[in-house]
């Protein structure tokens, strides 16, 4: 048997004995692996003063999830750990939370599950402004009411629940949206990696920029859906919608029974099935490219613009 023979033959084994000690040392802890996180984690608490007046609040995460709930007073429960240490000021109205995490192989291991278990829950009267940072955020927004919210985050899960929003701001790498309900005037998305998710929600200004896009929107009602993207996959059932534009080099779409007045989808390989609420003859139909419907000139004001060079697209109409 030559050297290398040997060396892959020692390798096999040693990956066979790790094996078998990883398994058993889970069996023992009856697989769970949150008993692999060697943190401890103390809870905290902050309640701001009286007369603070808070109307704004900065949050800077890097590895803890966060959940906001309205309130009648401003407060915060959160956790410390021998790598994450938390400072809460307050100053001039504004209340700012930093987390400053400093994570170490060597001695913390590479799980740390147990902050799945602690999240920040931060809890604030309606009306004030709400803006988190950092690299890592999975944000749970739960009946809140205020009229900013910006997130800056690389990593974001951002949930929204019966929230009453105005601007809504999210520009991230990683990015996943998700609205139950709630409203809110303007939601703008700039974003690698998007997937965004509407259901039952009441939407004024939609906007999304991304190069692999999601978007699913379900019996839900926006003035206006704008969505960009390199790679786009767009499913929009049971809902109003005033205006919709699409536009992708590579669009995969489908409207059912969606009500809209204009209708824009362009993508350079695009595949559309398009059922829309409504007459069809109120609608002006304008085509550029091969596969595509028949033109017309509709009765009223409403129209269709439909654009590529594949195309695979099916439009009826159902009243």
């Amino acid at each position: 048997m030559n050297k290398t023979l040997k060396w892959i033959f020692a390798g096999l084994s040693l990956l066979i004995v790790g094996g078998l000690i990883f398994v058993l040392g889970m069996t023992g802890l009856k697989w769970d692996f949150y008993k692999l996180d060697t943190e401890t984690y103390t809870e905290k608490t902050y309640a701001a003063s009286a007369d603070a007046g808070i109307t704004r609040v900065e949050l800077g995460l890097k590895s803890f999830p966060l959940t906001v709930r309205t309130g009648d007073e401003p407060g915060l429960k959160y956790y410390e750990t021998e790598s994450s240490k938390v400072t809460v000021t307050e100053v001039d109205g504004v209340l700012k939370i930093t987390e400053n995490y400093e994570y170490n192989f060597f001695t913390r291991g590479m799980f740390q599950l147990g902050r799945i278990k602690h999240p920040f829950v931060l809890t604030m009267p309606d009306g004030a402004d709400i803006s988190v940072s950092g690299a890592n955020a999975d944000i749970m927004l739960n009946g809140i009411a205020c009229a900013s919210i910006s997130l800056c985050v690389a990593n974001l899960d951002v949930e929204m629940a019966g929230c009453s929003l105005g601007t809504v701001n999210i520009d991230s790498y990683n990015t996943d949206v998700e609205m139950y309900g709630g409203t809110t005037k303007t939601l703008e998305i700039v974003s690698t990696n998007l997937d965004v998710y509407l259901s039952d929600a009441n939407v004024g200004v939609m906007t999304a920029k991304s190069i692999n896009g999601e978007l699913e929107v379900e019996r839900s009602k926006c003035e206006s859906i704008v969505f960009e993207c390199t790679n786009g996959d767009v499913d929009i059932d049971f809902s109003e919608c005033g205006n919709i534009k699409l536009d992708a080099v590579n669009t995969d779409c489908s409207l059912y029974r969606v009500a809209a007045d204009t209708l824009y989808i362009s993508g350079t390989n695009l595949d559309a099935d398009i059922l829309l609420l409504g007459d069809s003859r109120e609608y002006t139909v304008e085509t550029h490219g091969h596969h595509l419907p028949p033109q017309q000139t509709g009765s009223g004001d409403k129209k269709i613009y439909l654009r590529g060079t594949n195309c695979d697209v099916s439009l009826r109409f159902v009243g």
